[in-house]
């Protein structure tokens, strides 16, 4: 189903006159690898985060909000970190800081 639905949306942002996003970008390898990485990388990470609220909760037996709590220095150090990436990416170059995830 989800896979008829790609399909139908590509069709639908080919022939619309005004599309949300311009599917022909994808053709490009590199776009189509940085962006397919990166969407690996957030899945990763919120569902380890996810993953980590339900180990606190349900393991440990905290409170929603006391798990939240603990989970804080992950969202911190992200929030920290990440400036940092548009540097490294341009120092190192994006085919290094992709693939390695480094901020």
């Amino acid at each position: 189903m989800a896979a008829l639905a790609l399909v139908g949306f590509v069709v639908w942002e080919r022939r619309c006159p005004a599309p949300m996003i311009d599917v022909r970008v994808f053709a490009n390898r590199a776009f189509s690898a940085a962006s397919g990485s990166i969407a690996v990388v957030f899945f990763a990470l919120f569902g380890s985060l996810f993953a980590l609220t339900q180990y606190l909760q349900l393991v440990h037996g905290y409170s929603t909000l006391a798990a939240g709590v603990r989970a804080l220095p992950f969202a911190l150090a992200m929030g920290a970190v990440s400036p940092l990436s548009s540097v490294v990416a341009k120092r190192a170059g994006v085919r290094v800081v992709v693939p390695t995830g480094s901020p």
